[in-house]
């Protein structure tokens, strides 16, 4: 149920015209804030991870690289697991890019660990949809 408002958000939303907020979806259960930023160099990004919440990323507009990795790659914790916002930092020892563009969405699970908003050539305008879908 939780999968079918989180894709039916993305199916029949003008995402181009969402405002830059939390969208809610279904309470604390589905959510989406959408935001627009620079992209960064890979120096000024650092891997995360989430353990409540899956991440359903969509680029509105623009591009970037997003760096993945399998939780079994993690190599140094940079900040420890901050409950009320759901993330940890880390670095990891195998770096894979992977271009994040409008016509392509990524799926992160808890096992994931993703560094999003990286630039894909040069430092661009991205505006993008993280529609978070609740785990337990």
């Amino acid at each position: 149920e939780r999968w079918d408002k989180a894709f039916a958000f993305l199916k029949n939303s003008d995402l181009e015209k969402l405002e830059l907020k939390r969208h809610e979806i279904d309470g604390n259960n589905v959510y989406a804030p959408v935001s627009e930023y620079m992209t960064k160099n890979e120096e000024d990004a650092r891997y995360e991870a989430h353990l409540k919440y899956i991440d359903i990323q969509y680029v509105i507009t623009g591009k970037e690289l997003i760096g993945v990795a399998p939780v079994s790659d993690r190599k140094d914790m940079l900040e420890a697991y901050n409950e009320a916002n759901d993330i940890m930092f880390m670095t990891v020892n195998t770096i894979t890019n992977l271009k994040a563009s409008p016509d392509r969405f990524f799926i992160f699970f808890p096992d994931d660990i993703h560094r999003p908003g990286l630039k894909d050539g040069e430092n661009s305008l991205v505006r993008k949809v993280v529609v978070k879908v609740k785990v337990d």
